[in-house]
């Protein structure tokens, strides 16, 4: 009956040729679809994949964190975050790649068991296209900075041994070499890290007319 349902709605989808459209289940509707057999739920999940919004409603805890898990295990390759402001969030909020509490006035147990926690909703703007995009950035341009300093440090090394026969004897003092990994790996990538921003937050972060003057938006470098 559950798939004879689905069906109809999946039809329903092609001959309309709708490109946008949204999905509403109840928490009794999603705990059938998750206790059908596999075959089943990846043809429904595939429907609310393609959906724009899934609204779940009248949903328990453990339901939620079952929409989490479901998408973890289908949606291969995708990264989940769960954003949430009371107790009856905790399971969705550990469940998730990354979870996010919300203070508010509902407690602090979901800010307590999250990875990251903001005071108020319209903070998680700053937290994704800000913080969260800055860290990345600098991130990779870590990993690059490091390899190519290891690459540099023993390449230099290696062929110098080349010309004396391998006798292992160094072309320059031990101390400049440990100098050498100090400056490069401490003190440039720590300065670097606090204080390089690609997008000048102080200029364009403060409202959304300013950010509006940019000639991108933040959601296109994702």
């Amino acid at each position: 009956m559950l798939k004879k349902n689905f069906k109809k709605l999946s039809d329903f989808i092609n001959a309309s040729h709708l490109e946008h459209y949204m999905v509403m289940l109840s928490g009794i509707a999603f705990h059938t679809i998750i206790g059908a057999n596999q075959e089943v739920t990846k043809e429904i999940f595939q429907i609310l994949l393609e959906s724009e919004t899934v609204i779940l409603y009248r949903s328990s805890p453990g339901e939620k964190a079952e929409v989490v898990k479901l998408i973890r295990k289908n949606a291969k390759g995708k990264l989940t975050a769960a954003i949430g402001d009371g107790a009856n969030d905790v399971n969705m909020i550990q469940e998730a790649h990354v979870g996010i509490g919300i203070q508010g006035k509902e407690g602090n147990q979901a800010s307590s068991f999250a990875d990251y926690s903001v005071p108020r909703y319209k903070d998680l703007r700053r937290l994704l296209f800000w913080h969260g995009r800055g860290f990345g950035v600098r991130l990779g341009d870590f990993i690059i900075w490091a390899l190519v300093k290891s690459l540099a440090f023993s390449s230099i090394i290696f062929f110098i041994n080349i010309f004396n026969g391998f006798s292992g004897q160094q072309p320059v003092d031990s101390f400049i070499f440990a100098m050498f990994n100090v400056n490069m790996s401490t003190i440039a990538l720590a300065t670097y890290s606090v204080f390089d921003r690609d997008v000048s937050f102080t200029k364009y972060g403060h409202s959304d007319e300013a950010e509006a003057k940019m000639p991108f938006t933040l959601s296109e470098l994702y």
